[in-house]
């Protein structure tokens, strides 16, 4: 279901519609719930244009720059911009088109083929102004225009993900180097309760790149800095505890005596005051609860826990404060390091550069930012607002209030169901709390499916209808809060499908398979063996093609290799890297070995992976002694084969084996071929 949020403002003039308001109140806002495939774009397109070819209050037409219409993909602003004008210009000689134009929410009349073509080459003359694209396409231009004064160099250039992760890999060898590296690991014991590992590196980055420009401008208090670490029990206290339950005798109900059990193991010596809270009877004494186990908390029980666990919660929160503490002196001390590899190499992510512009709309008035967005905007489109965070509505929200309230159009497009950007801070709530921002919303319902038979909505409203009395929002017997809360808010903004009637012809049929499975493993598995089942039966029954899709790419090379093994040709789309094949894997492998030849978890991954022998080492032990003459030969040996030969040519003989092709399946044999074609392209470069 989409919501199509429309405030439409009407002059006193003959010809109504369009621009500023003067002396009437605008008209009521209205709020459409459109579901899936019932003509979203043409609504957009339609209202687009409604605008454009209504006079404005001084009788002209309205600037179509001054129309800001953004959504979140390239591939979704090109599809808006090409409707608009195929239908504009499809309008100058088609009466239908017109007519169709006449017959948009809002419009007083239908337009002429006159106005038609003055508002089509008033689009044309100002194409390269006309304000349609993405919200990363907006901020980008905002910040562009404000370079210098948000902390960007005066030239830079959006960061591939691989220059990102290089960038991001520079700052944490920064930040771990001398004396400020030993501060940023005491920082991270505190933040994680433990010394750092191993990975610590990969670790930062993955904790800190998105959420340092969540946490810019909080300040840490230092208190991590002063904390001599967490509490214990006092030894009088764990001995008083002691004797009192040596003499306990608890409710004969079956959790308590494995309770108490625990306990007294805990008070053998004195715990960390936090540690007690581990135990399930005095975790539901800290919650205020005096029952445990369908039993009393006997009153002695309580009489002799009730100070610990209070203790034990203000422990519990000191420790929050410390680790939140260390939190803000991470994330300062890596924006700082990351932010200036960003600005020495003119490198930006997305999320930077969203950054930016968040910075420049709350520092500076709307008549600034027109200006260096090169022309006002008087009107607003916001497709796939489901889409938007926090911080992104904070830019646009001074910009749609003030729309409003000087009487200009107002479209707000989302749709719940489909807020895929949970990992970018989406916040499909925005939906609600927008409407309060439109005085007089008005509900029409668009629920007609233009594109999917009655079966496959039908398959829909079986699995989302009524969500909140699903079984996954219960266990035993008792309701999981937040989950039937969020359920609940579902199932008030869902509509029941139907389908129009050119679609409820199309003929099919939907079967739903529920396979158990105790681990996402297991599922996945499942899932792979049904579909390829599936999928092998209709080449041998049914005529035509068979697509099928996936919710991520994990799935897709194994369910090609199950095909092929059955003897049934496909093709796989959606961009999965090399490594999702664990031929290109133990390749790369080797060559991070070849690389860092003390790097002893690639090591072992060819050496004991079972290709040794391929790979020529098969003499060479898996773990690296302290004395290692026969690895030192071996990686001698193969960098100067290398040399020799060129990369691509020694893959391709690895590659080559028959052992190495009955190791892998076809996809692997794939991959590995395309992993030798980008050797040689790398070694035609110069290596």
């Amino acid at each position: 279901m989409s919501c199509l949020v429309w405030a439409g403002g009407d002059s006193a003039g003959s010809g109504g519609g369009g621009g500023r308001v003067s002396q009437k109140p605008i008209t009521p806002t209205t709020l459409i719930s459109a579901s899936a495939g019932s003509g979203k774009t043409y609504q957009l397109a339609g209202r687009f244009l409604r605008v454009l070819l209504e006079p404005d209050p001084s009788g002209g037409r309205v600037d179509p720059t001054c129309v800001l219409a953004t959504t979140f993909t390239r591939a979704a602003a090109g599809e808006i911009l090409s409707r608009v004008l195929g239908w504009l210009a499809r309008a100058v000689f088609d009466p239908e088109k017109r007519h169709q134009l006449g017959r948009v929410p809002g419009a007083k009349r239908e337009p002429t083929a006159a106005e038609c073509a003055e508002v089509l080459e008033a689009m044309t003359q100002r194409m390269h102004r006309l304000q349609i694209g993405t919200m990363d396409g907006i901020f980008a231009k905002v910040s562009r225009s404000f370079g210098p004064s948000v902390g960007l160099p005066s030239i830079w250039t959006i960061a591939l993900p691989e220059k990102a992760a290089e960038l991001a890999e520079s700052a944490v060898d920064e930040l771990l180097e001398g004396k400020a590296g030993l501060r940023i690991r005491q920082a991270w014991r505190k933040f994680k309760g433990k010394a750092p590992a191993l990975g610590m590196k990969a670790q930062l980055m993955e904790e800190f790149e998105e959420l340092r420009l969540e946490l810019r401008g909080i300040v840490s208090d230092g208190a991590w800095e002063k904390d001599a670490g967490p509490l214990r029990l006092a030894e009088k206290e764990a001995e008083r505890l002691r004797k009192f339950l040596a003499g306990f005798a608890p409710p004969k109900s079956r959790h308590w005596a494995g309770n108490m059990e625990k306990l007294q193991q805990m008070l053998v010596r004195p715990p960390r005051l936090v540690d007690l809270l581990d135990s399930s009877v005095l975790r539901r004494m800290a919650l205020g609860e005096r029952k445990f186990d369908k039993s009393d908390m006997p009153e002695p029980f309580v009489q002799h826990f009730f100070g610990v666990v209070e203790s034990a919660k203000k422990e519990m929160i000191r420790l929050h404060h410390v680790r939140e503490s260390a939190l803000l002196a991470l994330a300062v001390e890596y924006d700082r390091a990351r932010s200036a590899q960003s600005y020495g190499s003119g490198s930006y992510t997305f999320r930077e550069i969203e950054a930016a512009a968040l910075r420049v709309a709350k520092g500076r008035k709307s008549d600034d930012l027109y200006f260096r967005l090169d022309g006002r905007i008087a009107h607003l489109l916001l497709d796939e607002f489901q889409d938007t965070s926090r911080g992104q509505f904070g830019f646009f929200d001074p910009l749609l209030q003030e729309t409003v309230a000087k009487g200009g159009h107002v479209l707000v497009v989302g749709d719940r169901k489909q807020s895929i950007y949970g990992w970018r801070g989406s916040d499909p709530r925005l939906l609600r709390e927008v409407e309060g921002l439109l005085p007089g919303v008005n509900r029409e319902v668009l629920s007609e499916s233009f594109r999917s038979s009655r079966a496959v909505l039908a398959a829909v409203d079986q699995a989302f209808e009524g969500l909140e009395m699903s079984a996954l929002f219960h266990e035993k017997g008792k309701e999981k809060i937040a989950l039937s809360h969020a359920a609940r808010e579902w199932s008030e903004d869902y509509q029941k499908h139907r389908s129009a009637p050119q679609a409820a012809s199309q003929s099919g049929k939907v079967v739903l398979y529920v396979r158990p499975g105790g681990s996402s493993d297991e599922v996945r598995a499942a899932v792979l063996a049904q579909v390829v089942e599936r999928a092998k039966f209709h080449s041998e029954k049914e005529k035509g093609s068979l697509g099928i899709l996936c919710r991520t790419h994990v799935l897709i090379p194994g369910i090609l290799a199950g095909l092929k093994r059955c003897g049934v040709e496909a093709s796989g789309e959606g961009g999965n890297p090399l490594t999702d094949s664990p031929a290109v894997e133990m390749i790369l492998s080797m060559l991070t070995w070849l690389d860092h030849p003390g790097h002893s978890a690639g090591r072992y991954h060819v050496c004991a992976g079972g290709m040794a022998e391929v790979f020529g080492c098969a003499e060479v032990p898996a773990c690296p002694p302290k004395e290692d003459p026969i690895g030192h030969e071996y990686i001698q040996r193969l960098r100067k084969e290398i040399v020799e030969k060129g990369l691509a040519e020694v893959l391709a003989l690895w590659v080559r084996q028959k052992m190495w092709r009955e190791f892998g399946t076809a996809h692997d044999q794939m991959r590995c071929a395309q992993l030798v074609e980008i050797a040689r392209s790398f070694d035609e470069g110069g290596g």
